[in-house]
């Protein structure tokens, strides 16, 4: 049965108030907690919460055997880069940044699968690309450290995180 429950809503909508929290405690929280160390809270966070969301839907909670080295690989190469990137960022070129690290990845990963796989393009995917770069360039404008705020965007793990994340 692939109806929608509203539990179901319920557990969407915290997982999008938990994502959206995020940037504010990053914002609030950078120099009183290291950055990952704070990146590893998030990250756990959000794992339990998709847990308990498992588990109240009746889903198996723990994957099998034959699935955990790939999850721990993307762990490991997916998960631990962005969240480091993310959390990192704010120091070197502000939150705005930070979101951007920490919600380009499927950007990225639409671009990477048409250069390396093949992947065809869309238009739903070149529609996602086109609100992608808006939002981008929006963030970017607001952020304190844009020209529009008498400064210049600041290179370095921003610049080099937001492919890795992806």
């Amino acid at each position: 049965d692939h109806s929608v429950r509203p539990l179901h809503l319920v557990l969407v909508a915290l997982l999008v108030v938990v994502d959206a929290l995020c940037f504010v405690a990053i914002e609030a929280g950078t120099e009183a907690v290291p950055p990952l160390r704070f990146a590893g809270l998030r990250a756990g966070l959000g794992g339990g919460i998709l847990l308990i969301g498992s588990r109240a839907m009746g889903r198996a909670v723990l994957p099998s055997r034959k699935l955990l080295p790939g999850i721990v690989g993307l762990a490991l190469l997916g998960t631990t880069p962005g969240y480091s990137a993310m959390f990192m960022s704010p120091g070197a070129a502000g939150t705005g940044i930070s979101s951007v690290v920490g919600n380009t990845g499927p950007v990225f990963l639409i671009l990477f699968g048409m250069t390396f796989l093949g992947e065809s393009l869309t238009r739903v995917k070149v529609e996602a690309l086109f609100l992608a770069g808006v939002g981008v360039v929006l963030i970017a404008a607001s952020s304190p450290g844009s020209p529009a705020h008498g400064g210049l965007p600041s290179p370095g793990i921003p610049t080099v995180a937001i492919p890795l994340a992806a």
